[in-house]
């Protein structure tokens, strides 16, 4: 491994603020060891339940393999406000309206950033705007789907079960998210390395990845708890509700890949390996994780990039 110092330095994975388009927007980014550097850009959006970037461990470990991580925090996830109120009614959401402005910003941080032959690797509920992302951007040569959510045993997959019940509750209505996220944030505010365990219960790779980096987790957790309602249910209720059905024809001119888990129960591995092929893009079952598959099998990544993602 290249450098290993950087393994225990807290500046490598330090957040910068970047004003993008001719609003300045800002974005909150982390370019793993400070600025972009002659490696191939592996640009992450953040999930709703991470929205703080992979370990040191992880970005080191691509960075050994030729590719430099990027993380960008989402509008609404941090420091940066959200979209707007006007585009978070249940109209604009089923619209996919808020995706699509989403995505317009991303494109414009990857022109500021002066990118290029851009892998781009979405999280659970990031990757709806990843496909719209990757449409609009030239830049973006591969897109890794990594724990996607739009296929028909979602609600089964989801562990545990008052776990699931709340997000059934979370995007029924606004009512509903406002009193879901309550509950949410009191459960973060007395364990949040409880809470994620929880989540992860099913997943060996997805546990060790929380032992092995609880203040991440507790940052995350941190940040969860100033989470905005109209963020938390167009977020969740895009991805489990409104995005679910792609057209194949969405991937025409798109290099795309699907990477989920081996820990997946065998049901749900059949359906998103049949969604993958209706999609007509290839799958990868990774042997670790489930939620952060990417980040628990760093090497089948890499070995799934190198076979996938051409510059």
């Amino acid at each position: 491994m290249q450098n290993a110092q950087f393994i225990d330095d807290a500046d490598a994975r330090k957040f910068q603020r970047i004003s993008v388009g001719y609003n300045s927007i800002d974005l909150e980014v982390m370019i793993y060891r400070g600025a972009v550097a002659e490696r191939q850009p592996l640009l992450i959006l953040n999930s709703i339940e991470m929205p703080v970037p992979p370990s040191i461990v992880f970005c080191e470990q691509m960075w050994a393999a030729g590719y430099q991580v990027i993380f960008t925090r989402r509008p609404g996830f941090g420091a940066i406000r959200g979209l707007p109120s006007v585009l978070m009614s249940d109209e604009q959401i089923a619209s996919c309206a808020p995706t699509a402005v989403e995505a317009a910003i991303l494109k414009l941080l990857i022109r500021a950033l002066k990118l290029e032959a851009v892998i781009l690797l979405g999280i659970g509920t990031s990757n709806s705007i990843c496909v719209r992302l990757a449409q609009l951007s030239s830049q973006i040569c591969h897109c890794v789907l990594s724990n996607p959510l739009f296929h028909s045993s979602i609600w089964d997959a989801i562990r545990p079960f008052w776990f699931a019940q709340m997000l059934k509750q979370t995007v029924a209505t606004k009512t509903g998210s406002s009193i879901a996220i309550k509950g949410l944030k009191s459960a973060l505010r007395r364990d949040p390395i409880w809470f994620y365990r929880q989540l992860a219960q099913k997943s060996r790779g997805d546990v060790s990845y929380i032992e092995a980096n609880k203040q991440d987790f507790r940052q995350a957790s941190l940040l969860l708890q100033t989470i905005e309602i109209d963020t938390f249910y167009y977020d969740l209720k895009t991805s489990l509700i409104v995005d679910k059905d792609w057209d194949p024809n969405s991937f025409d001119g798109i290099s795309a890949s699907i990477l989920s888990s081996q820990e997946k129960s065998s049901k749900f591995q059949t359906d998103i390996e049949n969604e993958a092929a209706r999609l007509r893009i290839p799958i990868r079952f990774a042997g670790s994780g489930d939620l952060f598959v990417p980040y628990a099998s760093p090497e089948e990544l890499v070995d799934f990039l190198q076979a996938h993602a051409t510059n």
